[in-house]
Order: C-alpha cells, then structure tokens, then sequence
C-alpha cells in the first residue's frame, strides 16, 4: 500500500469517526442505548481505528443486530469496504444516506453519498440467465437467496469472490455452480444449466415420454406395421391417385365459400350500380337545366357527359351483380352431388362437363 493510500484511508476512518461522534449525542440521546451495544460499537471503532477490520466488523454487525443504528451502520461500511467486499459496503452506504436524509443530518448524508459514489464503479455484477426453453416452477438462489423472476437478466452487484447459483425446476435435475468475481467493475454473465435428469427405473414424466418418442422412430415389425395400418389411412404416394372420398371432401367444402364470395360480389355492385344510375340522373336533370328552349351551354355538355358515362357503370354493375347473384345462389341451392364418373372410373371428364355447364348454361 503506498503511503497516498494510507493517508487517504486515515482522512476516511477519521471523517466517519467524526460524523459519528457529532451526532451520536443527538442520535443516542433520545434513547435508551443497550449496553451490550453501546459496548460493542465502542470497541469497533477502536479494532477499526487500529486497522483490525476483521475483528472491527464482527463487533460493529453484532452491535448493528441487537440495536440498529446509523452511525454503527456507516462505520459497519467503512469496515467492510477496507476488506474489499464493494457491494456489501455499497448497500450500506446507500442505507446510511436514506437514514440521514429522513433524519435531517447533513453532514452524515454527504459522507455516505460520496462514499457510494467512489465504489459504484468498482461494483463487480453478475447476469443470471435463463435458456430460452418453457420449463415451469423454475427456483434460482444466488449465495442461499432465491431471486424472484424479475432479477433473470439483471446485474446484481456482488462481492468479489466465489459464489454459488443453485437451482432446480419441474423435470429438470437440479444443479449448482460456482462463480469466481475476481475483478472490480466486470460483469460476468452466467447461463443456468437446465438439464433432464438422468434415466432410471420406473421412470415417468420427462423420461417416459422422451422414451415413447425413441420407441417411435424405432423400425417396426410386421406385427406393428399391421396394427398402424388398421387404424390410420396410408398417405398417398407420390404418381398415386387420391381417394375418392378426399376428392368428395374438397368439393363440397368449396362451394359455400365461392357461393358466399360471389353474393358478397353481387351486394357491391348492386350498390355500386344504383350509386351511379342516380348520379346518371342527377347529370341528367342538370344537363336539361342547362338547356332552356333547345340552346345547351358548357355546363350542360359536361353534364351530359357525366350523365352517360355514369348510366354505363350503372348497366356494367347491375350486369354483374346479375350474374355473380345468380351464381352464388346457384353454388347454394344445388344439391352437392360429386362429380359423375367417367366410363373408365376417372371423374375427370365428368368434372369438366358440370363446370362447363355451370358456367355456360345456367345463365
């Protein structure tokens, strides 16, 4: 340690003294303080002026136990942060200036808050993280504290050293790892390990169906072979021709959709069609304004022109709302007989023929 090191370690152990001292009259005064840790806190601040911090912060935490305080608390920090432990010290800190500032105590809250300033970038974190696989009731516990779902993904400051993530989760064997934090200001990402457990006799759950997918792509015997086929249809195969029952299914199953597509065709241009028959009638009655005693002027010819190119839409949607109407009821109201069969078996020409009569003779 050099000695700008050590002088700055003085002038902090000696300014936490002295905000303790200001305001342990105060703090303590309004109180009856137990001896026991009045006693210890007296004592840890001497092993800590002394540069014992071991010992200083074993007597300062059993003091803070049986009587929490917020000068022991600041001392307790300015312990463990001379003993490395950064994130420990860190909280406390932040703790210590929550309890000035409710406490009004200036002094103490500017002490805590530049202290807090000078470790947070030395702070070492850890990412716990989870594979990106459904696995329910999953349990994570950093250091024996079981974090909440909300702390996945997030840096969590830490001490430097080893520490443990454990865990385990619904069909996943549990697990446990260490984690060595050696450097200040790292961010270390660690992937929890979710496994299935091992196989073992009478297995359930996980394994038996792990086991029924293996024994699925097992080779069947002719035996199995002749039970599948009992209870599921073969697929087709390729240059084979589809069952007729399929062929049935398609069939009829199109037909309310195209009869449903051609009356919704045939409502829109119904509409469409009156939309411009009035418009053609409205030109119209402005062209005859415009044309008093026979003698037409600009704005009657260019009713004129709206007028019948208005009455040509017109015609051109009523004719298609006729005929898509007239289609649509047709898919609706024949009976959904399959195509006929040819002579040969095959419903192709057959087929053909209804379609070609669909089209060309029922209008």
């Amino acid at each position: 340690m050099t000695f700008c090191q050590r002088c700055a370690r003085a002038i902090s152990a000696v300014l936490i003294a002295g905000a303790t001292c200001s305001s342990a009259g105060r703090a303590r005064g309004d109180e009856v303080t137990a001896p026991a840790a009045q006693a210890l806190f007296e004592q840890g601040r001497r092993l800590l002026l002394e540069g014992d911090y071991p010992a200083a912060c074993a007597k300062l935490e059993e003091s803070e136990r049986l009587e929490p305080a917020a000068g022991t608390l600041l001392n307790l920090a300015y312990c463990h942060e001379q003993l490395g432990k950064t994130a420990t010290a860190y909280v406390e800190y932040q703790d210590v200036l929550a309890l000035s500032l409710k406490a009004h105590d200036e002094p103490r809250a500017i002490l805590a808050r530049q202290r807090t300033a000078v470790l947070e970038p030395l702070l070492a974190r850890v990412v716990i993280r989870l594979p990106e696989v459904e696995v329910v009731g999953v349990e994570i516990e950093l250091d024996g504290t079981r974090l909440g779902r909300d702390a996945f993904g997030v840096p969590i400051p830490v001490d430097p050293g080893v520490h443990r993530v454990s865990g385990r989760a619904l069909g996943v064997e549990p697990f446990a790892i260490e984690v060595v934090i050696d450097r200040a200001g790292a961010t270390t990402d660690v992937m929890v390990p979710l496994r299935a457990p091992a196989a073992a006799p009478g297995r359930s759950g996980t394994a038996a169906a792990k086991a029924a997918a293996d024994a699925g792509s097992a080779p069947r015997t002719a035996q199995d072979r002749s039970v599948t086929s009992d209870v599921r249809s073969p697929s087709p195969q390729p240059g084979s021709a589809i069952p007729d029952s399929t062929r049935d299914a398609g069939h009829r199953s199109t037909r309310p959709i195209l009869g449903g597509t051609a009356l919704a065709l045939s409502a829109l241009t119904l509409a469409a069609g009156a939309y411009f028959g009035i418009d053609a009638f409205d030109a119209w009655a402005r062209r005859n304004q415009h044309c008093p005693e026979g003698v037409c002027d600009t704005t009657a010819e260019t009713a004129y022109r709206r007028a019948k190119r208005s009455a040509t839409w017109a015609d051109v949607c009523f004719a298609t709302s006729a005929v898509s109407g007239a289609a649509g009821v047709v898919l609706f109201v024949l009976p959904n007989a399959p195509p006929a069969r040819g002579a040969d078996g095959d419903r192709g020409a057959g087929y053909q023929d209804g379609v070609t009569l669909l089209i060309s003779g029922r209008f």
